[in-house]
């Protein structure tokens, strides 16, 4: 049986991680964010306490930056878990 590729589940994990939070940048930036999160705070009966700050492009970059590391070193991560828990075949 092929071997986990530790560094190809990192990557996907954080391409995953970046379309994500790439999706909530865009919602920040065009006004919708506000109106999503006081729905989903409805939904779960509780009163939004949070106000969505104005958009700032070296936030969003930031937040891509960070959230895809932790994608990488994860993933990275959980192949290794994978590769050494299945042992020899």
């Amino acid at each position: 049986m092929a071997r986990n590729r530790p560094l190809r589940l990192g990557i996907a994990l954080c391409v995953l991680m970046i379309a994500a939070h790439a999706v909530w940048v865009m919602c920040v930036s065009v006004g919708w964010a506000q109106p999503l999160m006081d729905f989903i705070f409805r939904l779960h009966f509780i009163d939004p306490p949070y106000h969505i700050l104005r958009f700032d492009i070296i936030t969003a970059l930031e937040l891509l930056s960070f959230t895809g590391l932790m994608g990488l070193f994860g993933g990275y991560l959980i192949g290794l878990v994978l590769d050494a828990t299945r042992g020899e075949d």
